[in-house]
C-alpha cells in the first residue's frame, strides 16, 4: 500500500460530507413529501464514479480496497457478521471504517441480510456500542449502503426511540421499504411487550 493510500485509509469515509438524513430533512415539502430536487441523493455521483473505476478494460469487476472477494456471498456475509460482532463488543473505529467502506459496494450490500442474520446468532450486546453505531449511520452517513445497515440494525435492536428517525428516512423512496419494515418490527415488539405487561 502506498503512503497516500495508507493515509486515505485512515480517514473516516464519512468525514466532511453531507449526511443523507440531513439531505432528506432539507428537501421535504410542508406536507412531508419529498421535493423533486431531493430525490437525487448526494452520493449518486460518487456511486457512478466508483462503478466506472471498478471495471477493468475487459469489463470485469475489481475488488480493490476490500479484504474479501465480493462475489463470494458466503464470505461477505461472514465478514459483515464478524465486523458487527467486533463493533458490538469493543466499539473501536477501525472495524467501523472497514465495514462502512465494504457496504458502499452494492455487491456487499446484497449480502447484508444474511450478514445480519449471522451476526444475530452470535448473541453480541447491542448496548452501548452497536446501537450508537446504528444511530450514527442513520443520522450521519453520506452513503446509502451504510445507512441501510443502520436501518437494518434498528430493526434488529427494536428500540421505539428510533421510530421518529425511521419515519424521516422513510420519506425517501430509496429507504422507504426498509424503513417501513424496521418500523413495523419495532412496533410489533412494543405491542407484544404491552400485552405481557397488561
Amino acid at each position: 500500500m502506498t503512503k497516500k493510500k495508507k493515509e486515505m485509509s485512515e480517514i473516516p469515509p464519512w468525514r466532511n460530507r453531507v449526511s443523507l438524513f440531513q439531505h432528506i430533512q432539507e428537501h421535504l415539502n410542508k406536507d412531508g413529501s419529498m421535493l423533486f430536487i431531493g430525490k437525487t441523493l448526494p452520493d449518486e455521483f460518487l456511486r457512478t464514479a466508483a462503478a466506472e473505476r471498478a471495471l477493468d478494460a475487459d469489463g470485469t469487476d475489481k475488488d480493490e480496497g476490500h479484504d474479501v472477494n465480493l462475489d463470494d456471498r458466503e464470505k461477505v456475509a461472514t465478514r459483515i457478521a464478524d465486523l458487527l460482532n467486533t463493533i458490538a463488543r469493543w466499539g473501536t473505529l477501525a472495524p467501523k471504517m472497514v465495514l462502512y467502506r465494504l457496504l458502499t459496494d452494492d455487491r456487499a450490500l446484497a449480502c447484508l441480510g444474511l450478514g445480519i442474520a449471522r451476526f444475530a446468532e452470535k448473541n453480541a450486546p447491542f448496548e452501548p456500542y452497536l446501537h450508537a453505531f446504528a444511530r450514527f449511520l442513520v443520522r450521519e452517513s453520506p452513503d446509502r449502503g451504510p445507512l441501510k445497515l443502520g436501518i437494518a440494525l434498528f430493526g434488529l435492536i427494536q428500540d421505539p426511540l428510533d421510530l421518529s428517525v425511521l419515519v424521516q428516512i422513510g420519506k425517501h423512496e430509496e429507504f422507504h421499504a426498509q424503513a417501513k419494515a424496521a418500523t413495523l418490527t419495532i412496533i410489533a415488539k412494543a405491542d407484544e411487550g404491552d400485552r405481557h405487561c397488561g
